[in-house]
């Protein structure tokens, strides 16, 4: 736990709900010397353990694109450089087969 959200309340001998410092529930506990496990959101309380404060996000993280992973997988959009022999490929037998259907019809 940070020192600056240990002390930020006064010392009590009551304890009190206060607004939750880690901001994960509307209040917490606090029981007078520090953060308790009780927590309240709503008209329910829960028990969620005190954890680590949330950073902010610094602003300067976000003014630039950021960079891509080099060990990342690369999308698959490049084009074989086998196709146009495919395609002809293709288009060669596929005219073949036509002109071999039409004879065998005339014969």
């Amino acid at each position: 736990m940070d020192n600056n959200t240990k002390n930020t309340l006064p010392a009590s001998s009551e304890g009190s709900w206060e607004i939750d410092p880690f901001h994960r529930h509307d209040q917490r506990w606090w029981n007078g010397n520090n953060w308790s496990d009780k927590v309240r959101t709503g008209n329910e309380i829960c028990i969620d353990p005190a954890g680590v404060m949330p950073s902010g996000v610094q602003s300067l993280e976000f003014e630039r694109p950021v960079e891509p992973i080099p060990t990342g997988m690369t999308p698959i959009h490049h084009q074989s450089r086998y196709l146009p022999h495919l395609l002809l490929f293709g288009v060669f037998l596929l005219t073949t087969t036509v002109i071999l259907a039409i004879a065998s019809l005339f014969s």
